[in-house]
């Protein structure tokens, strides 16, 4: 008896805000001029996605989180944590850096989004599941609408609706 092959999965027919593809593009292209081959670092963020880059002033690798507090940006800005390559963060470290990044900009962003920028493909790994779990967490206790995104040279992936978009070559 010939069963019937399984259904593709396929991202979820989720009709996106025009602007805001836009933004995960503009993101992604950001993550693809900062290191055209190898290896792009985890860099957190919150606040605008595809908004101007903020200064190099993010905390980094041996940041005290207790005492970290993001700079405040401007509007159009988002605040970024970048986390060193050999720096082992819990939950609740997790829990603290997200929460202060939507602190950092819930007085000049309307609608903060937290998003990761990585290499690989935008396929939630481990590590992105875990970082949005502590953000949805923060966002909650903020007040905010938990929204998260993965960006990449090769795509994007969106929390919760679970919509992507992948891309052979992205060009400017």
């Amino acid at each position: 008896m010939d069963l019937p092959a399984p259904p593709l999965r396929q991202s979820p027919a989720v009709a996106l805000p025009r602007a805001l593809e836009s933004a995960l593009r503009r993101e992604g292209l950001k993550v693809k001029d900062e290191r055209t081959r190898g290896h792009v670092p985890l860099r957190v963020w919150a606040g605008t996605i595809g908004a101007q880059t903020p200064p190099a002033t993010g905390a980094g690798p041996g940041t005290d989180l207790s005492t970290w507090i993001p700079a405040p940006r401007t509007a159009s800005d988002a605040s970024l944590f970048c986390p060193g390559p050999e720096e082992v963060m819990d939950a609740h470290d997790r829990f603290e850096v997200s929460l202060a990044l939507g602190r950092a900009v819930i007085g000049h962003v309307s609608d903060p989004w937290f998003w990761l920028t990585r290499s690989g493909t935008p396929d939630p790994c481990p590590a992105d599941l875990e970082w949005i779990s502590s953000a949805h967490r923060a966002w909650k206790v903020l007040g905010l609408a938990p929204r998260a995104a993965v960006v990449t040279r090769e795509g994007w992936w969106l929390h919760p609706s679970g919509a992507r978009r992948t891309w052979k070559r992205l060009r400017h």
